[in-house]
C-alpha cells in the first residue's frame, strides 16, 4: 500500500498510474521544518480547468513550431562559481549580497561576451559577479565601467559607483575597453 495513500483507491503494492495531467497551478508553503514545500493543482489531460472569461481572450489557434537545430556554448562553471564566492555573492557594482534559504544568489557576467560576433573568452578575468539587475543592464549596454573603473550609465554618463575590486579577482581591462567600444554610445 502507498503510505498516505487513500485505500480504497491505491494498489496493495508499487504504483499506480492515473494518466497524463497538466499543471494549473502551483505555489509553495512552509513545511514544519521551515522548508518550502511545492503544492500543485493538476488537471487530467482533456479536462479543462474553470472556464476563463472569454470576452477577452482572442481565439488562438496552436503555434507553429519548427524543427531547429541548436548549438550551445559550453561555459566554465567553476571559473562561475569561483569569482561569485570571492566576491562573497556580493554585486561588484551596488554592494547587494542576496541571500535566499537556499543560500546567496548573484550572477557571473561576462564582460566580453562569449558568443558571435564578441567571441569572448570563458575566464575569470573576463567575469563580474553581479546581481540580476545590474547583469542585464551591463549586457543590454545600460551601464559600462570606465577606464577609471567608475560605473556610469550609458545614456547620460551619471555615475553610479565605483567597481568594486579584490586583489583575488584580477580583471583584464582590455574586456571592459571591447565592452565600452561595443555598447557605449
Amino acid at each position: 500500500m502507498v503510505p498516505g495513500g487513500d485505500v480504497e483507491h491505491s494498489p496493495s503494492k508499487g504504483l499506480r498510474y492515473d494518466g497524463l495531467f497538466r499543471v494549473a497551478e502551483f505555489w509553495h508553503v512552509p513545511s514544519r521544518n521551515g522548508f518550502r514545500v511545492w503544492q500543485f493543482r493538476l488537471i487530467a489531460h482533456g479536462e479543462t480547468a474553470e472556464a476563463p472569461d472569454l470576452d477577452d481572450v482572442e481565439e488562438a489557434g496552436p503555434v507553429a513550431r519548427l524543427p531547429t537545430t541548436i548549438q550551445r556554448l559550453v561555459r566554465s562553471t567553476a571559473n562561475a562559481q569561483k569569482v561569485k564566492a570571492l566576491h562573497d555573492y556580493t554585486c561588484q557594482i551596488c554592494g547587494i549580497r542576496i541571500g535566499t534559504p537556499a543560500g546567496a544568489y548573484a550572477e557571473a557576467a561576462h564582460i566580453r561576451g562569449l558568443g558571435k560576433p564578441h567571441n569572448g573568452r570563458d575566464v575569470q578575468s573576463n567575469m563580474l559577479c553581479l546581481c540580476p539587475n545590474h547583469h542585464v543592464m551591463f549586457d543590454a549596454g545600460a551601464i559600462y565601467v570606465d577606464s577609471s573603473w567608475v560605473v556610469r550609465y550609458s545614456e547620460d554618463r551619471n555615475v553610479i559607483g565605483t567597481l568594486r575590486r579584490i586583489a583575488d579577482h584580477v580583471i583584464d581591462s582590455r574586456h571592459l575597453a571591447y565592452h565600452r567600444a561595443h555598447h557605449v554610445p
